[in-house]
């Protein structure tokens, strides 16, 4: 089975079945029709007319769920070590200077801490100031537990050079995902992952239902012609962690419902959702009536149960 992103291996092995096997039960399934709140209330929902519905993935949903709070989080702890380690920056120079305008020559005649005010001076230097370089060596060296703060401070910096970049990255510049798209008049689902459509008939479509999400089996061509599948993943739920089953048999009445009886047995209006912005998107390819012609084509040849 083809997945994309390539990490995502939840539905690979997982047994499926064909939506149309379950028709009957999902449309006997007592339902209401939805108000535009109910609708707004379906995570997964992006979008609903009368001819074309549109689901967003699971996948894309991982952003807002996982992954900008944790870039927000790594932003956050990141701005507090570094002003933590200005702080004591400043307090150290402060305190340098202090024990240098303090001390009395005449006074302190102790050998001892006549090479302490020289060292001090030596830090500090005749401009009273305490470079960054300078105060790096006094952190390391000259406090008692230099060692451990040495170990400390290089693990925070490659923790936050590797990961703040890696998750501003996989919040904001991955491609947004396609969403899946049901044309009623058509009896289609399809969506696109780089530049291949994937698609599949209403009575071709298959199903997953795992603890997490319902995932919809489409069909797609490799650059060999050969037919090769990926799941789109639907959440029942904004944490995409579990889902109930009542909760996954819901979303397939839904759809099953919309694609048979049409937007009238669903939703009472139609709904558009208000879709965050994203640097990139996963361009619709300029020929995709074309590959999904080519598709279904190759699904005619082809029996479901014998595509690996």
């Amino acid at each position: 089975m083809y997945h994309s992103p390539k990490w995502f291996h939840l539905t690979k092995n997982l047994e499926s079945s064909l939506l149309a096997e379950e028709e009957s039960k999902l449309l006997s399934l007592q339902t209401k029709t939805k108000d535009i709140d109910s609708l707004s209330a379906m995570v997964s929902l992006q979008d609903i007319s009368s001819n074309v519905c549109m689901f967003r993935s699971g996948l894309q949903m991982l952003r807002w769920i996982i992954l900008i709070p944790w870039f927000i989080c790594l932003c956050l702890s990141a701005i507090y070590f570094f002003s933590d380690f200005k702080n004591d920056w400043n307090k150290c120079e402060k305190r340098i200077i202090y024990m240098i305008e303090n001390f009395d020559a005449s006074i302190d005649t102790n050998s001892d801490v006549v090479d302490f005010f020289k060292k001090q001076n030596k830090y500090i230097g005749n401009d009273k100031v305490l470079s960054l370089n300078e105060y790096l060596y006094y952190r390391y060296n000259e406090y008692e537990y230099g060692g451990e703060y040495l170990t400390s401070d290089i693990i925070h910096t490659i923790y936050y050079i590797i990961f703040i970049p890696l998750s501003l990255y996989l919040s904001f510049i991955i491609k947004r995902k396609a969403p899946l798209i049901l044309v009623r008049n058509r009896q289609l689902f399809m969506t696109w992952i780089n530049g291949k459509a994937f698609v599949a008939r209403y009575s071709q479509v298959g199903v997953v239902e795992t603890p997490q999400a319902i995932s919809l089996i489409l069909y797609g061509l490799d650059d060999k012609k050969n037919i090769i599948k990926t799941a789109f993943v639907l959440p029942t739920n904004p944490t995409i962690i579990i889902s109930t089953k009542q909760g996954r048999k819901n979303i397939l009445a839904f759809i099953s419902k919309y694609m048979v009886w049409g937007q009238s047995a669903v939703a009472s209006t139609d709904y558009e959702r208000d879709m965050p912005y994203y640097f990139r998107k996963d361009k619709k390819p300029d020929d995709f009536e074309q590959l999904v012609s080519n598709v279904l084509a190759a699904l005619d040849k082809q029996d479901l149960l014998k595509i690996e």
